[in-house]
């Protein structure tokens, strides 16, 4: 595959408009389905009524006394008329059903095309930003190095204040990213005090650390990404409809929640320093599986 020279971060709203495209075009090949099996049972129940009035008038004529004449012509001509009322109503049902299958056949094999053309592009998308992660390892390798072998405080975030005794501050961040809730990231490095109410994985309740764990994971490589390039409560139910992921637990929606959404992670700031307000378990689990950094809603003590 080529190499890729534009923002990786685009990478995962080009997917995931790929699959809202995926998921229309089916439900648009399952729509006409439903409709056409809506037509075909419109025209077998139309003629099942001809051949109902059919045999009943047949079975007038068998009735009608031979000697009356005038009984007998009605009952023969009512007889003509359903007789020519059902053959017309067969020789629709054979074209209309000649109709379906033709446009069957022809929307089923360019809706067919759509979606693979989807999934293809889905797929090529997933190369390349698996290329983008690879060359993003790489990169924190060759700098992991280079800070472990000896730098100064501005390889580590930091830079000296020239005063009081060579304290150092935190030196200003090299991405400002805001959310659009207003979450920042923030080093989980910084955050005191949650180890006091979480000790263990007895701890957890509700979401299990498992769950949280895969929560986490998701959060990392798609949801975060996504949210970063746009993406919204909108496109993360999309994702899990099309995964037939929607009402897991660590769901794309149900990430995006627990970090972009109303029970977000919540921190006060405070001398440089953050305390948790709302997310002890998602701080204690995100260090254990070595992240550096978390979305989170921040706010100064007054």
């Amino acid at each position: 595959m080529n190499g890729f020279s534009g923002d990786p971060d685009a990478l995962v709203a080009m997917a995931a408009v790929l699959t809202v495209h995926r998921t229309r075009l089916a439900e648009v090949r399952d729509d006409l389905r439903a409709r056409d099996g809506e037509l075909r049972l419109v025209v077998a129940n139309a003629v099942a009524r001809c051949v109902a009035d059919h045999a009943t008038a047949v079975a007038a004529l068998r009735a009608v006394d031979p000697r009356d004449e005038d009984a007998l012509a009605r009952a023969r001509q009512r007889v003509a008329d359903d007789t020519a009322r059902l053959n017309q109503a067969r020789a629709q049902q054979r074209f209309l059903v000649r109709v379906l299958d033709d446009a069957n056949r022809a929307v089923g094999a360019r809706s067919r095309i759509a979606i693979k053309a989807c999934e293809r592009g889905i797929t090529r998308l997933r190369g390349v930003w698996q290329e983008v992660e690879q060359a993003g390892r790489a990169f924190a390798a060759v700098l992991g190095v280079w800070i472990s072998g000896g730098t100064t405080g501005y390889a580590a975030g930091y830079h000296p204040t020239g005063g009081g005794g060579g304290a150092v501050t935190p030196a200003p961040a090299a991405e400002a990213w805001t959310a659009p809730g207003g979450q920042v990231m923030v080093p989980l490095s910084d955050i005191d005090g949650v180890d006091e109410v979480v000790r263990g994985p007895l701890d957890f309740g509700e979401v299990s650390l498992a769950d949280m764990r895969a929560g986490l994971t998701r959060l990392e490589s798609a949801v975060l990404p996504a949210v970063r390039a746009g993406a919204g409560r909108e496109e993360m139910r999309t994702i899990d409809e099309s995964r037939n992921l929607a009402g897991d637990i660590s769901s794309h929606l149900r990430v995006f929640e627990a970090f972009f959404g109303d029970s977000c992670l919540k921190l006060v700031l405070e001398n440089g320093r953050y305390t948790v307000i709302c997310g002890n378990h998602r701080v204690w689990a995100a260090r254990r599986l070595g992240f550096d950094e978390l979305p989170a809603l921040v706010r100064e003590r007054p």
